[in-house]
């Protein structure tokens, strides 16, 4: 199974020489831009020439889709490269790179001016596949690849009152998305069997399939476009079964085939890409290939995320460190209608039936399903059509191959969900390995770290790590980190007077316990409390502080659960709670002389006893979490807070019995 990127040696890097050639970088999309912002980081001092072919500033491919349905503008997408004033950084627009002269290690660009390189990274990315189908090049015929073609959508798309897309995959259904504004009717050809086949199986692919059909998108699956014919402005589209389609737009959505005319010219080795090592350098050491156009161990990824990772290694490995890309696990997120789709790993066709274990659940009447891929109890792949709030979580699982207990598989068959609610979906709770920024690669250690050094703002952390500045489908994730940062500062706040008032209450409870009961004065001369438990008026005074006590703290344990109880920090009104135990205890030794009792009144004491000893340790683990595992440290409070709660219950009826019993005999 495909691993993700191995970085290493990341913080020591050696400066480049004021004399020597910058490191070109021939494109400007995402994986492009995401090279050079490496670079900077690694080589403060690199001197960088980057080059675009396409007439704009940077923007970010992954919304274009967005952008077509009008969810987005074009100043939403853009995604320029953010320098400082001490970076060497010149960016030429409207500018192919046309040659690459190895030999003399320069570039030729579209005006014939050279440049000189030290290091060259192909970033070239790729265009769309068009099939060979007779009519193909007539007019209103768009494909779906680029800002330009995106431009020439919009424009079309109010007029269009009939759009088909060929191509059942990925880009497809965005395409069919985003042309049904303006009540467009939308018609998608697919000649496979069934809809996103490289990331859907059957029933998944069926469901889509039928949620399409209700959304008023008419499916075609398993049937070729044999011609297309123009008259006009009207298409009439013939497929194999001699079927015909009358519309006024189509768009060719059938995939992508990297870019790797620049590098074949060179004389690098092609396949169905530009072939690279671990260190993304081809046959040339001085040349890179990184995203849409590089080939790695025969796997040429389409998404944006492997691109990510390439880039982030091959500026790695040019600043001198330690670095081996190992594959990606391919994952896909989109919502097509409002129907999210989720995919991950080893699906559909790819399962081998003789070594994995598919465990699915459906929901029809709320149009969910989902599917686990397991290999020995690891989790290999993943499907999820309908909302599923731990994707995120679901998705790193399946990239470090984790295992899966059987009680979770049991829990999953039954509910459809792998973790108690309350334990899995707050990033929080996630290993420090684990991604939160698929399109980036940036984990959860990551980000806490940036958090640790003063981050605490969504923009913030977006900022500085560069998580949720592709896709922006982790931002939600994102922001639990910037909130939880906030929580952390405030929990921080008396913590020290948590921890005091919990270790007071643990050995008071402990004395209670364990020490004998007090000895009677041997003579009236010594110093006695025995007033205290003999005398029926203390002894009224020191039992009703302790009803009081009791029934104040129970008052103060609503400031959690009833709204009405909102006045000041909940961690203030922790510190009184814990407090008033302590001081029950110590009025409860006074009370009963270190006599546990017997019957009923030891069933009283004992119960006082253990819902003081559940309560200090639920303050002490609340003073030691962020020492802390997240997730254990919840787990642990819980289970603590459950204890003291159930304990708690039966103590108002034994209270009741002791002071009838004692007004009464």
């Amino acid at each position: 199974m495909a691993q993700t990127a191995v970085l290493q040696n990341n913080d020591c890097f050696p400066e480049r020489g004021e004399g020597e050639h910058p490191v070109v970088i021939v494109g400007t999309g995402p994986v492009g831009i995401r090279t050079a912002q490496e670079l900077m980081r690694c080589l403060p001092a690199v001197s960088i020439v980057q080059y675009g072919a396409e007439p704009w500033m940077p923007y970010n491919r992954v919304q274009l889709s967005s952008l077509l349905a009008g969810e987005v503008n074009s100043l939403d997408i853009q995604n320029e490269l953010k320098t400082t004033g001490d970076h060497r950084v010149v960016q030429h627009h409207n500018c192919a790179v046309q040659t690459i002269d190895r030999v003399n290690s320069c570039i030729i660009d579209a005006s014939g001016r050279r440049q000189h390189y030290s290091k060259l990274v192909l970033a070239v990315g790729s265009s769309p596949h068009i099939p060979a189908i007779e009519g193909i090049n007539n007019p209103n015929i768009f494909a779906f690849r680029n800002l330009n073609d995106a431009q020439k959508l919009l424009a079309r798309r109010v007029r269009s009152r009939r759009t088909v897309v060929v191509g059942g995959g990925l880009l497809g259904l965005e395409a069919a998305r985003a042309m049904q504004k303006n009540n467009t009717e939308v018609v998608v050809v697919e000649h496979n069997p069934r809809l996103m086949q490289r990331q859907l199986d059957e029933p998944a692919a069926e469901l889509l399939r039928e949620h399409l059909m209700r959304m008023n998108i008419k499916i075609y699956l398993k049937i070729a476009i044999k011609s297309i014919e123009a008259s006009g402005s009207i298409h009439n589209i013939i497929l194999a079964d001699g079927r015909s389609i009358l519309c006024d737009t189509i768009i060719i959505a059938t995939g992508i085939k990297p870019n790797v005319q620049l590098a074949l010219d060179a004389g690098l080795p092609i396949g169905r890409g530009i072939k690279v090592n671990d260190a993304m350098q081809t046959l040339d050491p001085d040349i890179y290939a990184v995203g849409e156009c590089a080939e790695h161990n025969g796997m040429v990824y389409g998404l944006v995320a492997p691109g990510m990772e390439q880039a982030s290694v091959a500026a790695h490995h040019i600043a001198g460190g330690d670095a081996a890309y190992r594959g990606s696990v391919s994952a896909t997120r989109l919502k097509v209608v409002d129907k999210s789709i989720f995919s991950i790993g080893v699906v559909g066709d790819d399962i081998n039936p003789i070594h994995n274990k598919q465990v699915t659940y459906q929901d029809h009447s709320k149009g969910i399903y989902r599917t686990l891929v397991l290999r020995r109890f690891e989790l290999i792949g993943a499907i999820a059509l309908g909302p599923w709030p731990h994707v995120p979580r679901v998705q790193e699982m399946v990239i470090h191959q984790r295992k899966l207990y059987p009680w979770q598989i049991h829990r999953f068959k039954k509910c459809g969900e792998i973790w108690i609610e309350e334990t899995s979906i707050h990033v929080a709770s996630w290993p420090a390995k684990a991604v939160v920024c698929n399109c980036t690669g940036i984990t959860r250690g990551e980000i806490s770290r940036a958090v640790e050094q003063g981050n605490t703002s969504l923009t913030a952390i977006m900022r500085c790590t560069g998580a949720s500045t592709v896709c922006g489908s982790c931002r939600p994730l994102v922001a639990q980190l910037a909130d939880s940062a906030v929580g952390v500062a405030v929990a921080a706040n008396g913590m020290t007077s948590t921890a005091t008032l919990a270790i007071t209450a643990f050995i008071l409870t402990l004395l209670l316990l364990g020490l004998p009961p007090v000895s009677p004065a041997r003579s009236v001369q010594q110093f006695t409390l025995n007033f205290l438990w003999e005398d029926n008026f203390w002894k009224q005074v020191t039992g009703y502080s302790v009803l009081a006590l009791s029934f104040a703290g129970l008052v103060l344990s609503l400031r959690k659960r009833w709204r009405l109880f909102k006045l000041g920090e909940f961690n203030y009104w922790r510190i009184v709670h814990i407090a008033l135990g302590v001081t029950v205890l110590a009025v409860l030794l006074f009370h009963t002389g270190l006599q546990l009792g017997s019957n009923l009144n030891l069933v009283l004491m004992l119960t006082f006893l253990g819902v003081a000893l559940t309560g200090s340790l639920a303050g002490a683990i609340v003073a030691l979490e962020p020492k802390l595992n997240p997730l254990t440290a919840k787990r642990a409070r819980s289970f603590i807070n459950s204890v003291h709660l159930i304990m708690f219950w039966p103590l108002p009826v034994l209270l009741a019995f002791h002071i009838v019993s004692y007004y009464y005999f």
